[in-house]
């Protein structure tokens, strides 16, 4: 019921319809960047060493792109990292999340041909680096190892779980791929550009590296083909597969030729090590943001762009922000955002015929297929010492060769950089950070049997990685058929209905309800929870029936705590009239699990600021364990648009 309590909170919309307030004055600035990408970031990072101003504009609250971190709290609560509450902190308050990738190698070397450390290596900033070496697999055919990186070591697992062959092939593909690698090595990608200037940049630079590169173009720009290297061994071929996988999400055969020598070169060679950025993925992005500032720039989260401005002569001028601001570019504007969304910002017609004829031509591109997810913090005493001890913080697990590597659920990528880095997490905690090959079909949406049948199978094919792990911690995960993402408007009402709520009531958890004074089943409790309409009033003598952990749920949102609940059930009941308030327990029956019970309800009471009626009808699922409720999940039947024209139209 507190979901309402946003809109009742609101003045009649009669008396809203003021005059709309002006729109924001512009700003100005070199440069606009959409998208706090890696990319985007970088871009700005180096114009701003130069002395361009840059605005960078970012719809999300936290800034990386798919490289960003989150934080989470004990009680699973997201805290933005712009908070107070995050700002104050000090580092292991909070579980830091990986939101996308966790492998990161060639970063630290001083002498490294990885694009990203040159940006840090021109702006003179970069992040603090923790290496390690050592890459853990779990394989079918029972192979199972975490060795160090380096040729020996690879050497003597290839010899151990492939036999000569899988040593002979890996030792001529090697010395195949090698030399394609040498010109690309010492190029910089800085130096890298479309027109004539590659002349100065490249060619009187880099003369021999060039001329290297270019005479290896034709192989190094083709797909890898394992067998066209003389490849035979299938331990080889498949692991192959695995490693293409790993750098791109893709199988081997459409990865380009360059990709995989670069990770023979780097993964192989002697002295090799893995980086991982102390302070997680946000440690990436820090340095990056300082660039930009100490030029006079800014970069602005949860700033999203409704579209790309164009000028008269059909050149990009600037954005428009969702707020209505408008930030005007003199030089240029650069979209960080994915292809799609790209297009989408530039109204058709609005720029020059050759950028409509590139709209054409990229409309019916390929989108990339997905990825599942899951992110574990948890106490580190469910992890057995031993096993704690010998887990390296990456490893990979293949649950068959038989099928397409890329398939659902198939290999399963975990990182555990508590290992590395402790302040990742809670004292005496980890984190942990898997995913795995989802594949839905873009355009089945979200929420469909099919989805949600295919991001099933994904999770649980993580979940047995845990089990191999002997993880002795248990996991809920999302039921088929529910919805994966909630709606943004869902959890904005939520999320204003509940501050609104602690401003116009109480901001104090209700403390917990007295010791259980009777022994009543739990079906008389729950009907006697209805008689004190309990979802209104907070106050029963059946609340005891709740676990104090207990969690609440709806299509809005989700928390634990029986406190928090009655406190806003509370709060939602002063804006009602209480001679008013009627609910009726409609019927209570056995759910669909043996723990369950379902209540179908209805409600009406009159709102005490608008004078009219607020009435619904819906249905809670409790789950009862060890005779207490714990999970309440609360389903409405009645249409919250139906409420709301009621409510305020009559």
């Amino acid at each position: 019921m507190l979901r309402l309590l946003v809109f009742l909170l609101l003045p009649p919309l009669s008396l809203s319809l003021s005059a709309p307030a002006p729109p924001p004055a512009p700003r100005v600035a070199d440069v606009v960047i959409v998208g706090s990408g890696l990319a985007g970031l970088s871009c700005g990072a180096l114009l701003s060493a130069v002395g361009y101003k840059v605005e960078v504009h970012e719809a999300h609250y936290e800034l990386g792109g798919c490289c960003h971190s989150f934080l989470v709290d004990r009680k699973g609560r997201a805290v933005p990292s712009s908070s107070p509450l995050a700002r104050s902190s000090k580092p292991g308050d909070f579980f830091r999340f990986e939101a996308g990738p966790s492998l990161y190698t060639g970063v630290s070397p001083g002498r490294t041909p990885n694009p990203l450390a040159h940006v840090y290596q021109m702006i003179g900033r970069e992040p603090d680096w923790l290496t390690y070496t050592t890459w853990g697999a779990d394989l079918p055919d029972n192979v199972s190892y975490a060795v160090p990186l380096g040729q020996e070591y690879f050497e003597e697992t290839l010899l151990k779980y492939g036999g000569r062959l899988a040593l002979d092939d890996w030792r001529s593909l090697s010395a195949q791929l090698r030399p394609l690698t040498r010109g690309v090595m010492e190029l910089p990608s800085a130096a890298v550009r479309p027109d004539a200037g590659v002349l100065r940049t490249l060619a009187l630079k880099y003369p021999a590296a060039l001329a290297s590169t270019l005479l290896a173009a034709p192989k190094i720009l083709a797909p890898f083909d394992v067998a066209a290297y003389g490849v035979t061994s299938p331990f080889l071929v498949n692991y192959m597969n695995m490693i293409a996988f790993l750098l791109q999400g893709l199988p081997a055969d459409r990865t380009l030729t360059a990709v995989m020598a670069y990770m023979v070169d780097d993964f192989y060679r002697p002295g090799a090590v893995l980086d991982f950025p102390k302070g997680g993925s946000s440690a990436l992005v820090e340095p990056l943001v300082a660039a930009i500032a100490a030029a006079g720039g800014s970069v602005h989260a949860s700033s999203p762009v409704a579209a790309i401005t164009v000028g008269k002569g059909g050149e990009a001028s600037g954005v428009r922000l969702e707020s209505g601001r408008e930030v005007r570019a003199t030089k240029a504007v650069v979209s960080n955002a994915d292809l799609y969304n790209t297009l989408k910002l530039v109204p058709p017609g609005a720029s020059n015929a050759a950028f409509e004829e590139e709209r054409a031509s990229l409309s019916n591109t390929t989108l990339c297929q997905s990825f599942m997810h899951l992110h574990l913090g948890l106490d580190a005493s469910l992890i057995p010492a031993p096993l704690l001890a010998s887990l390296p913080p990456q490893w990979t697990a293949v649950r068959s060769w038989d099928v397409p590597i890329d398939a659902p659920g198939n290999v399963v990528v975990v990182s555990m950089p508590s290992l590395l880095d402790p302040d990742l997490a809670p004292e005496g905690h980890h984190v942990i950070h898997a995913y795995t090959a989802g594949n839905e079909p873009v355009a089945a949406g979200i929420g469909v049997p099919a989805v949600a049948s295919t991001g099933a199978q994904a999770a649980n094919a993580i979940m047995s990685v845990g089990e191999q792990l002997e993880l002795n911690a248990r996991i809920r995960m999302p039921e088929p058929g529910r919805r994966g993402v909630r709606g943004l408007l869902d959890k904005v009402l939520f999320g204003a209905a509940e501050a609104v709520g602690t401003v116009a009531g109480s901001s104090e958890i209700a403390p917990p309800p007295p010791s259980a004074s009777s022994s009543a089943s739990p079906r008389d409790a729950i009907s006697e929870l209805f008689e004190s309409s309990y979802f209104v009033t907070g106050a029963s003598p059946s609340f005891d029936i709740f676990n104090p952990d207990c969690l609440f749920k709806d299509e809005f949102s989700s928390f634990t705590g029986l406190g928090r609940f009655r406190r806003n059930v509370e709060n939602f009941g002063k804006v009602l009239e209480p001679s008013s308030v009627k609910s009726k327990l409609i019927k209570l029956e056995p759910g669909a699990n043996p723990d369950e019970l379902v209540a179908e309800w209805s409600f009406s009471s009159t709102v005490k600021l608008i004078g009219r009626r607020l009435a619904a009808r819906g249905r809670t699922t409790y789950t009862i364990r060890d005779g207490q409720v714990v999970v309440h999940d609360e389903q409405w039947i009645t249409k919250k648009t139906d409420v709301l024209k009621r409510l305020f139209f009559g």
